[in-house]
């Protein structure tokens, strides 16, 4: 009797040990996923804040610049521009967040004390890195007078006076279309040009340089806009998406229709995105909004790869060719169309290429200045009709082949255009205006890998370069020989790599750490309840046989 009582028991602890192995198998996940959720939500005790406000990983922005070789012969002859690339020149960059507060929203029923909104300033800083490059910045590079090729761009729509006293200017510049800079000149720390101090005559908006011209003059250290976030608390799925940028849940500077143009929604800065947890790997993208991109960028999962450094299972996501086409090739584009003054007739359409023709002029990269200067609100090219010397002259908005994306609606109406480095995916028309370009996907295309559990990038290169349109105002004599092409100027890359770094280890124990610990401790449960269960129904079989063979042997005696 007393045996029947300890194998009830044995059988009640088997049954036990199983059903908490089983139920931990189901609940132990979800409890683990809810607690890895709240630590990446960007409240004030979450293990994430801090490393999302100041990365703790280094963060490298390389330069690569397109020496022009044959400077003399394009301005007299109108010679095809002969390219060098020259880089890297890397900076090494810090970026922080400052002045954050926290709000629960716009919906006043929330909990007062949610954290469901942030809102920040974002400063920049960038410092040389000799080790990492080519040569020193101050390396001199001869390169396009932009000041010079946006003066002449932006002349075609002034008043008569204006492009007669900046005409008039113009005759007297020392330089040529041609300059040569050192890189530290170009990039951050700008260069003396007469040119910078028209730009308030050529655009209102356009804030005075006083006389300095660069790429990133006066980024350095400076605050890149105002942020709001959602932080992940209420909806994990929201997890650093935009709410506001510079005070706006829409940007200012696309045409309305169709509406997704200046949309913000689901989009990050790109530090961290929101977990896929359900996505399929044919469904899923990402969306990134840096300021100098002007819009939104669209990233579309590619392939899945294992990362061998760390074991981690990573979603690669590669800028969308989407970006940089036109909308004769993606009507749904039209909305990013701002126009590009070319003289009617002047046709873009690939003849010398046999390709087909328009596509982008998409999203781009650099600079939320020109020549430093910060942009404000969106201009609009309109058709103009030019008088000059007596004669008249119209020009036509057309959009160039695929492959670029304008940027002049929030860079003063100046013709600044990003695309792929080398202009890789690009219609063939733009490299067949210039000789050095050798696009290669390894090297130039834009990509992150992405952990998806935590939505954190491990790997990201993120490259774009930087364009000029040239168009020369009509009857100008002096650069009357000048080609008028898309001109590349630079090309750049920001590149983030978290092999090596002690935030890996998170994200190892986020991504599969936490799920080997639940199978470990439900297993465990799971085993030593079979165990009992086992051990139990032997030993009440083998007291059932014990029995058994007692009563038999007694029988027989």
């Amino acid at each position: 009797m007393a045996a029947q009582k300890h194998l009830a028991k044995f059988f009640i602890l088997a049954n036990f040990c199983l059903a908490i192995g089983l139920l931990l198998n189901y609940a132990l996940p979800i409890l683990i996923s809810q607690i890895i959720d709240k630590q990446l939500a960007l409240t004030q005790d979450s293990q994430t804040l801090p490393m999302w406000k100041e990365p703790p990983v280094p963060i490298y922005q390389k330069f690569y610049f397109f020496n022009v070789t044959n400077a003399h012969e394009i301005e007299q002859f109108g010679h095809k521009p002969q390219l060098v690339e020259i880089g890297p020149f890397t900076y090494r960059a810090k970026f922080s967040k400052r002045d954050i507060e926290y709000s629960p929203g716009d919906n006043k029923d929330k909990d007062k004390n949610l954290q469901s909104i942030l809102s920040y300033k974002n400063f920049k800083t960038w410092h040389f890195e000799p080790e990492l490059s080519i040569a020193d910045h101050s390396l001199e590079l001869v390169t396009l007078n932009a000041p010079l090729a946006i003066t002449l761009s932006l002349i075609q729509s002034a008043s008569n006076a204006v492009r007669l006293l900046v005409t008039f200017s113009l005759d007297g510049l020392s330089e040529g279309f041609f300059t040569k800079r050192s890189v530290r000149q170009l990039l951050f720390d700008g260069y003396p040009d007469l040119l910078t101090t028209f730009g308030p005559l050529l655009n209102a908006e356009m804030l005075s340089q006083g006389g300095h011209f660069g790429y990133m003059n006066a980024r350095n250290n400076s605050m890149d806009g105002y942020f709001e976030i959602n932080t992940g608390e209420d909806d994990i799925e929201k997890l650093n998406t935009l709410n506001k940028y510079n005070g706006r849940h829409k940007l200012p500077f696309w045409h309305n229709t169709p509406a997704h143009c200046n949309s913000l929604e689901g989009a990050t800065m790109g530090e961290l995105f929101p977990p896929i947890k359900t996505a399929t790997a044919e469904a899923a993208s990402i969306k990134l909004f840096q300021p100098d991109f002007c819009r939104v960028w669209r990233l579309d999962h590619e392939l899945d790869l294992d990362h061998k450094a760390t074991g981690l299972r990573l979603k690669r996501f590669r800028a969308s060719r989407d970006i940089f086409r036109n909308s004769t090739d993606l009507p749904e584009n039209s909305c990013f169309f701002s126009g590009s003054l070319r003289r009617g007739g002047d046709s873009l359409s690939s003849s010398t290429t046999g390709a087909h023709r328009p596509t982008p002029h998409h999203s781009s990269h650099h600079a939320n200045r020109v020549g430093g200067a910060r942009q404000t609100r969106q201009t609009q090219s309109q058709p103009q009709q030019h008088h000059h010397s007596g004669r008249h002259h119209t020009r036509v908005r057309q959009e160039w082949p695929q492959g670029v994306f304008s940027l002049a609606p929030c860079k003063f109406n100046a013709p600044i255009f990003m695309s792929m480095p080398h202009f890789l995916d690009a219609d063939s028309y733009f490299r067949s205006r210039v000789d050095g370009l050798e696009p290669e996907a390894n090297r130039h295309e834009f990509y992150v890998d992405l952990e998806p559990r935590t939505g954190s990038p491990v790997v990201m290169a993120a490259r774009v370069q930087l364009n000029v349109a040239i168009s020369k105002p009509p009857g100008l004599v002096r650069f009357r020989n000048i080609p008028e092409i898309m001109f590349p100027v630079f090309w750049q890359e920001l590149s983030v790599n978290l092999t090596g770094q002690p935030v890996i280890q998170q994200l190892v124990f986020a991504s599969r750490g936490a799920q080997e610990t639940n199978l470990r401790i439900s297993y465990t449960f799971l085993v030593l309840g079979m165990a009992i269960l086992v051990a139990t129904t032997l030993f009440y079989l083998h007291s059932k046989l014990v029995n058994w063979l007692a009563q038999r042997s007694s029988s027989a005696t």
